[in-house]
C-alpha cells in the first residue's frame, strides 16, 4: 500500500510528495484465508443438513441459511432477523439459560468463544420442539469485544422424547420396585407376628 501527502512549501513554493509504502500482504492474506474458512465452514455445515445462524453482534442482525427457516417452518419476511425474534421463539422455561451461555460466550466467562446449548423452540404451528444449538465468535475488536458470532443448530427432538421415555419406564419401575418392597416388609412383619400368636394356639 502506497500512502502520499502533499506538502507546499510557502516561502519558494514548491511541492513535495512524501510517500509511505507500507506491506498490508500478510494481513490481507489472513483476512482472505478467514473468509475462505467460514465459507468451507458453511458448506460442510449445509451439507450436513444444518440450519446455520450468523449474528452480527455490533448491529445485531442475523442471517439464517434456508434450512434454518425450512426447520421452523418460518419464512424470511416473518421474522425480524434480531436477537429479540429469536429469543422470543424459545420455550419460557429454556429462554434464560439460552440467553446466560450465549452471554457467557461473547464475555469469555467460560474462558471460551464456544457456545452450546439445548433447548425447545417454537415452530411456525405454534409446536414446540427440541434443538442442539452451537457455536463460537469469530471476531472481536483490539478491545476484545465480539463483533460477530456463527453457529447451526440441528433437530434433537426424536432424541429427547426418547430419553423423556426412558426416564419415565424407569421411574415407574422404581416404583413398581418400591411397592414390591414394602409388600414383602409387610409380609414379613405378618409372619412375624403370627409366630407367638400360633405357638400360642398350639398350647
Amino acid at each position: 500500500r502506497i500512502e502520499s501527502t502533499v506538502i507546499r512549501n510557502k516561502i519558494d513554493h514548491t511541492v513535495k510528495w512524501p510517500t509511505i509504502l507500507s506491506d498490508v500482504s500478510a494481513s490481507k492474506q489472513a483476512q482472505e484465508i478467514l473468509i475462505e474458512s467460514q465459507e468451507l465452514l458453511s458448506l460442510v455445515l449445509q451439507a450436513n443438513g444444518e440450519a446455520l445462524w450468523d449474528w452480527d453482534i455490533l448491529n445485531d442482525q442475523i442471517k439464517h441459511n434456508d434450512k434454518w427457516y425450512d426447520i421452523l417452518g418460518l419464512t424470511e419476511n416473518i421474522l425480524e432477523n434480531n436477537l429479540r425474534s429469536f429469543t422470543s421463539l424459545i420455550h419460557d422455561d429454556d429462554r434464560a439459560n439460552v440467553v446466560s451461555n450465549i452471554q457467557n460466550s461473547l464475555n469469555r466467562l467460560g474462558k471460551s468463544d464456544k457456545y452450546a446449548c439445548e433447548y425447545r423452540i417454537r415452530r411456525a404451528d405454534g409446536v414446540y420442539f427440541w434443538v442442539s444449538d452451537r457455536g463460537f465468535v469469530v471476531r472481536r475488536n483490539t478491545k476484545g469485544i465480539a463483533l460477530r458470532m456463527v453457529g447451526s443448530f440441528i433437530d434433537i427432538n426424536e432424541r429427547k422424547l426418547a430419553e423423556q421415555q426412558q426416564r419415565l419406564h424407569q421411574q415407574q419401575y422404581e416404583q413398581i420396585l418400591k411397592v414390591e418392597i414394602f409388600n414383602q416388609t409387610v409380609a414379613a412383619i405378618a409372619h412375624e407376628l403370627n409366630q407367638p400368636l400360633s405357638a400360642a394356639a398350639s398350647y
